[in-house]
């Protein structure tokens, strides 16, 4: 399979590559810029990871609005 770019998975997840990246340094990949390349493993691991981190951005409750006086 042919290797995969950090900003082709950003497009893919639909947030930005920084935070793309951000989250592949949390698992130890080393990445230098959204051309970097990825392994099918390394790609494999990224997307459990967001799917995981997806879940727990949905299942947080939004912090409410201040109330006004």
């Amino acid at each position: 399979m042919s290797k995969v770019r950090v900003n082709e998975l950003a497009g893919e997840f639909g947030i930005p590559t920084e935070e793309v990246m951000d989250l592949l340094r949390k698992m130890d990949v080393p990445v230098r810029s959204p051309i970097s390349q990825l392994s099918d493993d390394q790609v494999a691991r990224a997307r459990l990871r967001w799917e995981r981190e997806k879940r727990l951005r949905q299942e947080k409750p939004a912090a409410p609005a201040p109330r006004r006086r």
